[in-house]
């Protein structure tokens, strides 16, 4: 357990510099790189670009700033044996040795256990919780939005760079390193083809991340949950969303600092059954 969880670390370690200085970097490349690019005539209202550029970067950030610094472990009461007579979907962890109650489980990264956890987040080092599952999915869903936005507004700059479509230009997308080892690329176009193929990569994996957590959300189930095909608390569609966001809901898209308290506590849970 203690290597799995040093190694699990170790991986989050990486996992998060990749995410936040990665981020960062593209930030500054298409800010300061590829807009600058541009025939001032084909693209209007830079300014405009800037503020959303920023809007984008924060709205990312901040979500990821408070996922991290929300507290989602459950500290409960510590037994040295297994309590009898436990309500309903309550069980014992045997590493934490106390009982902990329903959708809770134990993270072998963390070495705790998280109340209604989602799954293990290696971008922001933890886990997604009942009281952060909000900020992951709006940053999820920011990211999305930033990966579309990048790669819509990239088009013309990489077109006008690779030399326009061809198979060759697709292959060179899929292994620029390829094209730059065996002198088909130059340095500059290997740089350019890496960034347009990680930004595309990019996307498709946060859009897979943000599908999973619709359905999720939809059906009122935790990653375990749908695994296992668990349905006991799929109430209705209005109580599942207020569940993760809160009761201002779609709001808190506007602002990560903005409050929506939740309906429960991650402890009890309202059940269909």
């Amino acid at each position: 357990m203690e290597r799995l969880t040093v190694t699990g670390k170790h991986c989050d370690s990486l996992a998060f510099n990749i995410f936040l200085f990665g981020g960062i970097f593209l930030l500054c490349y298409e800010a300061l790189f590829v807009l600058p690019s541009y025939d001032p005539g084909k693209v209007q209202y830079v300014w405009l670009h800037y503020i959303v550029a920023g809007w984008l970067a924060f709205s990312i950030y901040g979500n990821m700033y408070k996922l991290k610094t929300t507290n989602i472990v459950y500290k409960g009461r510590r037994d040295d044996g297994v309590i009898s007579n436990k309500p309903r979907g309550w069980k014992y962890c045997r590493v934490c040795v106390m009982d902990t109650p329903p959708r809770s489980h134990h993270c072998k990264v963390c070495n705790v256990c998280i109340l209604k956890r989602d799954h293990h987040c290696w971008f922001a080092t933890g886990c997604i919780g009942y009281h952060n599952h909000r900020y992951y999915v709006v940053m999820v869903t920011y990211m999305v939005i930033t990966g579309v936005y990048c790669n819509l507004f990239n088009s013309d700059f990489v077109s006008s760079v690779t030399g326009g479509f061809s198979v060759l230009n697709v292959i060179w997308f899929m292994g620029p390193h390829v094209g730059w080892v065996f002198g088909y690329l130059d340095g500059y176009e290997f740089f350019v083809y890496t960034l347009s193929s990680a930004g595309i990569i990019m996307t498709v994996l946060f859009t897979w991340l943000l599908v999973i957590q619709i359905i999720q959300i939809r059906s009122g189930q935790t990653k375990y949950e749908r695994t296992m095909g668990i349905h006991n608390y799929n109430i209705r569609r209005q109580w599942n969303t207020e569940e993760v966001f809160g009761e201002k809901s779609f709001l808190v898209f506007l602002s990560p600092f903005l409050n929506s308290a939740l309906p429960g506590d991650g402890i009890i849970f309202s059940s269909a059954d």
